[in-house]
Protein backbone atom coordinates (compact mmCIF):
# COMPACT_ATOMS: atom_id res chain seq x y z
CA UNK A 1 0.00 0.00 0.00
CA UNK A 2 2.54 2.59 0.72
CA UNK A 3 4.26 1.88 -2.73
CA UNK A 4 1.17 3.21 -4.57
CA UNK A 5 0.91 6.10 -2.15
CA UNK A 6 4.68 7.10 -2.41
CA UNK A 7 4.16 6.75 -6.60
CA UNK A 8 1.32 8.80 -6.34
CA UNK A 9 2.55 12.05 -4.03
CA UNK A 10 5.95 11.72 -7.12
CA UNK A 11 3.67 12.30 -9.78
CA UNK A 12 1.91 15.05 -8.24
CA UNK A 13 4.97 16.91 -7.70
CA UNK A 14 6.32 17.07 -11.28
CA UNK A 15 6.81 20.26 -12.31
CA UNK A 16 8.07 21.47 -15.38
CA UNK A 17 8.81 25.16 -17.14
CA UNK A 18 7.19 25.31 -20.85
CA UNK A 19 7.86 27.21 -23.85
CA UNK A 20 5.26 27.99 -26.29
CA UNK A 21 6.78 26.85 -29.52
CA UNK A 22 3.65 27.11 -32.12
CA UNK A 23 -0.37 28.49 -31.79
CA UNK A 24 -3.12 27.10 -34.02
CA UNK A 25 -6.67 28.21 -34.36
CA UNK A 26 -8.76 25.37 -34.87
CA UNK A 27 -11.95 26.84 -34.66
CA UNK A 28 -13.34 30.21 -33.94
CA UNK A 29 -13.17 29.23 -29.88
CA UNK A 30 -11.00 26.43 -30.07
CA UNK A 31 -6.96 28.06 -29.62
CA UNK A 32 -4.87 24.55 -29.89
CA UNK A 33 -0.81 25.46 -28.20
CA UNK A 34 1.83 23.12 -28.68
CA UNK A 35 4.51 23.00 -25.98
CA UNK A 36 8.33 22.43 -25.81
CA UNK A 37 11.00 22.64 -23.46
CA UNK A 38 12.43 20.98 -20.11
CA UNK A 39 9.31 18.40 -20.60
CA UNK A 40 11.18 15.01 -20.32
CA UNK A 41 9.82 14.69 -15.93
CA UNK A 42 6.69 15.05 -17.62
CA UNK A 43 6.59 12.80 -20.62
CA UNK A 44 8.59 9.96 -19.28
CA UNK A 45 5.86 9.74 -16.40
CA UNK A 46 3.63 6.74 -17.56
CA UNK A 47 0.63 8.58 -16.55
CA UNK A 48 1.28 11.34 -18.95
CA UNK A 49 0.45 8.89 -22.46
CA UNK A 50 -2.80 7.67 -20.81
CA UNK A 51 -6.00 8.48 -22.44
CA UNK A 52 -7.35 11.71 -20.94
CA UNK A 53 -4.63 12.76 -18.53
CA UNK A 54 -4.57 16.08 -17.66
CA UNK A 55 -2.23 18.91 -16.38
CA UNK A 56 -2.11 22.06 -14.49
CA UNK A 57 -1.40 24.80 -16.42
CA UNK A 58 0.10 27.45 -14.47
CA UNK A 59 0.30 31.26 -16.28
CA UNK A 60 2.31 34.26 -15.15
CA UNK A 61 0.99 35.95 -12.46
CA UNK A 62 0.16 32.24 -10.64
CA UNK A 63 -3.30 31.52 -11.56
CA UNK A 64 -3.99 27.77 -12.80
CA UNK A 65 -6.52 25.03 -13.88
CA UNK A 66 -6.20 21.65 -15.85
CA UNK A 67 -6.17 20.80 -18.89
CA UNK A 68 -6.69 17.66 -21.12
CA UNK A 69 -3.44 16.60 -23.07
CA UNK A 70 -4.56 16.51 -26.37
CA UNK A 71 -1.45 14.54 -27.87
CA UNK A 72 1.93 14.46 -27.14
CA UNK A 73 5.02 13.31 -28.74
CA UNK A 74 7.51 11.69 -26.94
CA UNK A 75 10.61 12.09 -29.58
CA UNK A 76 9.84 15.59 -30.00
CA UNK A 77 9.80 16.07 -26.75
CA UNK A 78 6.24 18.19 -27.13
CA UNK A 79 2.68 17.87 -25.77
CA UNK A 80 -0.77 20.02 -27.01
CA UNK A 81 -3.16 21.48 -24.98
CA UNK A 82 -6.21 23.36 -26.24
CA UNK A 83 -7.93 26.13 -24.92
CA UNK A 84 -11.99 26.72 -25.11
CA UNK A 85 -12.17 30.45 -25.72
CA UNK A 86 -15.53 30.72 -24.19
CA UNK A 87 -16.91 34.23 -22.85
CA UNK A 88 -16.04 35.75 -20.30
CA UNK A 89 -12.40 34.37 -20.48
CA UNK A 90 -10.63 33.55 -17.48
CA UNK A 91 -7.50 33.39 -16.23
CA UNK A 92 -5.61 30.92 -18.25
CA UNK A 93 -8.34 31.06 -21.13
CA UNK A 94 -7.33 34.94 -21.27
CA UNK A 95 -3.71 33.76 -21.38
CA UNK A 96 -3.82 31.27 -24.53
CA UNK A 97 -6.59 33.49 -26.23
CA UNK A 98 -3.09 35.68 -26.73
CA UNK A 99 -0.38 32.97 -26.21
CA UNK A 100 2.28 33.23 -28.80
CA UNK A 101 5.81 31.28 -29.63
CA UNK A 102 8.40 32.00 -27.14
CA UNK A 103 6.08 32.74 -24.08
CA UNK A 104 6.41 30.37 -20.86
CA UNK A 105 4.01 28.34 -18.59
CA UNK A 106 4.44 26.04 -16.11
CA UNK A 107 3.22 22.49 -16.50
CA UNK A 108 2.49 20.55 -13.32
CA UNK A 109 1.12 16.71 -13.12
CA UNK A 110 0.06 14.71 -14.80
CA UNK A 111 -3.29 13.11 -13.35
CA UNK A 112 -5.50 10.27 -14.43
CA UNK A 113 -8.63 11.25 -16.60
CA UNK A 114 -11.32 8.18 -15.31
CA UNK A 115 -10.59 6.55 -18.67
CA UNK A 116 -10.93 3.00 -17.50
CA UNK A 117 -12.69 0.74 -19.97
CA UNK A 118 -13.89 -3.12 -19.06
CA UNK A 119 -11.69 -5.93 -20.29
CA UNK A 120 -14.03 -7.41 -22.06
CA UNK A 121 -15.58 -4.00 -24.22
CA UNK A 122 -16.77 -4.65 -27.07
CA UNK A 123 -17.73 -1.24 -28.12
CA UNK A 124 -16.92 2.80 -26.59
CA UNK A 125 -19.19 5.91 -26.21
CA UNK A 126 -18.02 9.12 -25.88
CA UNK A 127 -19.63 11.81 -24.78
CA UNK A 128 -19.09 15.67 -23.85
CA UNK A 129 -19.05 19.32 -24.82
CA UNK A 130 -16.25 21.23 -26.61
CA UNK A 131 -14.11 20.53 -23.11
CA UNK A 132 -14.40 17.24 -23.77
CA UNK A 133 -13.16 17.48 -27.54
CA UNK A 134 -8.53 17.20 -26.25
CA UNK A 135 -9.56 13.69 -24.09
CA UNK A 136 -11.31 12.55 -27.28
CA UNK A 137 -8.58 13.29 -29.48
CA UNK A 138 -5.94 11.54 -27.10
CA UNK A 139 -8.82 8.33 -26.65
CA UNK A 140 -9.46 8.26 -30.16
CA UNK A 141 -5.56 7.81 -31.11
CA UNK A 142 -5.35 4.73 -28.62
CA UNK A 143 -8.48 3.21 -28.90
CA UNK A 144 -7.96 -0.24 -30.60
CA UNK A 145 -9.05 -0.51 -34.44
CA UNK A 146 -10.98 -3.21 -35.07
CA UNK A 147 -13.67 -2.08 -32.12
CA UNK A 148 -16.26 0.16 -32.91
CA UNK A 149 -16.44 3.96 -31.36
CA UNK A 150 -18.99 6.43 -31.46
CA UNK A 151 -18.38 10.10 -30.50
CA UNK A 152 -21.37 12.59 -29.51
CA UNK A 153 -19.96 16.38 -29.35
CA UNK A 154 -22.06 18.90 -28.14
CA UNK A 155 -20.39 22.71 -29.43
CA UNK A 156 -21.42 26.14 -29.86
CA UNK A 157 -22.30 25.58 -33.59
CA UNK A 158 -21.57 24.13 -37.03
CA UNK A 159 -18.38 26.12 -37.13
CA UNK A 160 -17.04 24.70 -34.17
CA UNK A 161 -16.80 21.14 -35.82
CA UNK A 162 -13.20 20.11 -35.89
CA UNK A 163 -11.36 16.94 -37.69
CA UNK A 164 -11.21 14.45 -35.09
CA UNK A 165 -8.19 11.33 -35.52
CA UNK A 166 -9.10 9.08 -38.06
CA UNK A 167 -10.28 5.73 -36.70
CA UNK A 168 -11.80 2.99 -38.97
CA UNK A 169 -14.93 1.84 -37.15
CA UNK A 170 -15.30 5.78 -35.50
CA UNK A 171 -18.86 7.45 -35.86
CA UNK A 172 -19.29 11.37 -34.95
CA UNK A 173 -22.17 12.79 -34.34
CA UNK A 174 -22.07 16.94 -33.56
CA UNK A 175 -24.88 18.73 -32.09
CA UNK A 176 -25.31 22.42 -31.67
CA UNK A 177 -25.93 23.52 -28.28
CA UNK A 178 -29.01 25.39 -26.77
CA UNK A 179 -29.46 28.07 -24.01
CA UNK A 180 -28.58 25.63 -21.39
CA UNK A 181 -25.10 23.69 -21.85
CA UNK A 182 -25.35 20.20 -21.91
CA UNK A 183 -29.56 19.86 -22.54
CA UNK A 184 -28.50 19.18 -26.36
CA UNK A 185 -26.23 16.67 -25.38
CA UNK A 186 -28.40 14.66 -22.43
CA UNK A 187 -30.98 14.81 -24.64
CA UNK A 188 -29.79 13.08 -27.62
CA UNK A 189 -27.90 10.57 -25.27
CA UNK A 190 -30.86 9.73 -22.87
CA UNK A 191 -32.71 8.75 -26.17
CA UNK A 192 -29.45 7.38 -28.25
CA UNK A 193 -29.67 3.60 -29.16
CA UNK A 194 -26.52 1.51 -27.93
CA UNK A 195 -24.60 -1.59 -29.92
CA UNK A 196 -25.22 -5.15 -28.72
CA UNK A 197 -22.48 -6.56 -26.35
CA UNK A 198 -20.75 -5.02 -23.42
CA UNK A 199 -19.50 -1.27 -23.90
CA UNK A 200 -18.26 1.31 -21.74
CA UNK A 201 -19.14 5.08 -21.59
CA UNK A 202 -17.10 7.80 -20.86
CA UNK A 203 -18.62 11.30 -20.43
CA UNK A 204 -17.02 14.54 -19.99
CA UNK A 205 -18.16 18.64 -20.31
CA UNK A 206 -20.92 20.46 -18.03
CA UNK A 207 -20.73 18.93 -14.54
CA UNK A 208 -24.74 18.88 -14.19
CA UNK A 209 -25.59 17.38 -17.77
CA UNK A 210 -23.30 14.91 -17.20
CA UNK A 211 -24.15 13.64 -13.82
CA UNK A 212 -27.38 13.57 -15.05
CA UNK A 213 -25.96 11.12 -18.20
CA UNK A 214 -23.82 8.92 -15.72
CA UNK A 215 -27.26 8.43 -13.40
CA UNK A 216 -28.98 7.27 -16.66
CA UNK A 217 -26.48 5.08 -17.67
CA UNK A 218 -25.87 3.32 -14.34
CA UNK A 219 -29.23 3.25 -14.03
CA UNK A 220 -29.16 1.35 -17.14
CA UNK A 221 -26.45 -1.37 -16.00
CA UNK A 222 -24.04 0.55 -18.75
CA UNK A 223 -20.10 1.17 -17.33
CA UNK A 224 -19.51 4.91 -17.39
CA UNK A 225 -16.86 6.69 -15.88
CA UNK A 226 -18.17 10.49 -16.15
CA UNK A 227 -15.93 13.72 -15.22
CA UNK A 228 -17.48 17.53 -14.41
CA UNK A 229 -15.07 19.63 -16.26
CA UNK A 230 -16.68 22.85 -15.58
CA UNK A 231 -19.99 23.69 -13.89
CA UNK A 232 -21.95 26.82 -15.38
CA UNK A 233 -22.12 29.77 -12.82
CA UNK A 234 -18.91 28.28 -10.76
CA UNK A 235 -15.37 29.86 -11.14
CA UNK A 236 -13.49 27.38 -10.03
CA UNK A 237 -15.40 24.09 -9.60
CA UNK A 238 -13.96 20.73 -9.17
CA UNK A 239 -14.95 17.09 -9.76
Amino acid sequence: MLKPLLNTVTRLRIKVDAEVLQVYQDTPLMRRIVLGGDLQPLLENDDTVRPASWVKVEVPGGESRAYTIQRLDTVAGTLELAFVLHQPLGPVSAWAAQAQPGQKVRLAGPRLGRFDPPADVSWLLLGGDATALPAMHSILRQWPAHLPVQMVAEVAGPQEQQTMPAHPLLQVHWLSAEKEPGWALYQCLSQHALPPGPGYVWLAGEATAIRALQVHYRNAGIPVSAKGYWKQGEARFKD
